[in-house]
């Protein structure tokens, strides 16, 4: 009886242990990915991107990817990310049916001269007005 009592009261720990490292898993923060900002509409109304400002690792000259919320009913609008940059620095195309803009990073600052550029992000959904952001993109 002992024994039984005693394997109930282990396997009832054991699954509490597991939930509570599932819980603390889902509250951790994931670490931002420069290349792949997530861009949220709150309330209708404010745009979010998870991160403010990007920061592109010196010499670094992969595309950054702005994604919507993969339930969105918005989509990015018109040219969807500009960046205001000299010209051929950035070239920015809206993909994916509207739910993705990816944005090819020339950076050509050398390292010892960051430089940091303003952008403007738009999103709309049919029939409303398009809401807009402008947050900055550093390449280090």
């Amino acid at each position: 009886m002992n024994a039984k009592r005693i394997a109930v009261v282990a396997l009832a720990l054991a699954l509490t242990a597991c939930a509570h490292d599932a819980a603390r898993h889902e509250m951790a923060p994931r670490r931002p990915d420069w290349k792949l900002p997530n861009v949220q509409v709150i309330g209708d109304k404010y745009l979010v991107v998870d991160q403010e400002p990007i920061i592109v690792p010196s010499g670094s000259r992969d595309d950054i990817a702005f994604v919507l919320q993969h339930d969105s009913d918005y989509a990015f609008y018109r040219d969807g990310v500009v960046v205001s940059a000299p010209k051929g620095e950035f070239d920015c195309r809206v993909q994916a049916g509207g739910q993705r803009v990816v944005c090819r990073n020339r950076h050509s600052n050398p390292p010892t001269d960051p430089k940091t550029y303003k952008y403007m992000i738009q999103v709309a959904r049919p029939g409303a007005k398009p809401i807009t952001l402008d947050p900055f993109v550093v390449n280090d």
